[in-house]
């Protein structure tokens, strides 16, 4: 229900005239609670391949993979558009023992 909500947030923004990067960026925060998020288009700007960066206190406790897939949950609807993405997921520096 929360993913559906946030969804519908991020296309609200990209109607808007807000970047599809912004867009996403946006949805990372408020869905995980993000610290840092860095949405970048490495295509050349056609959207077909992103490199993401994402911070977030919620990855505690988490392997990589369940990480990864926390991400790819929440832009479930924007990766079917996607050719490629990369992922690098971390926790606050204030969060890791």
């Amino acid at each position: 229900q929360g993913v559906m909500l946030l969804r519908g947030l991020a296309r609200r923004w990209l109607s808007a005239g807000a970047s599809t990067e912004e867009a996403m960026r946006r949805t990372l925060v408020a869905a995980l609670d993000a610290s840092k998020v860095v949405v970048e288009d490495v295509s050349g700007g056609c959207g077909a391949m992103y490199r993401l960066e994402v911070e977030s206190p919620k990855f505690s406790g988490l392997s990589m993979v369940k990480q990864h897939q926390l991400v790819t949950q929440t832009l479930k609807q924007e990766i079917q558009e996607m050719h490629g993405l990369t992922i690098k997921t971390s926790l606050p520096s204030s969060s890791q023992a």
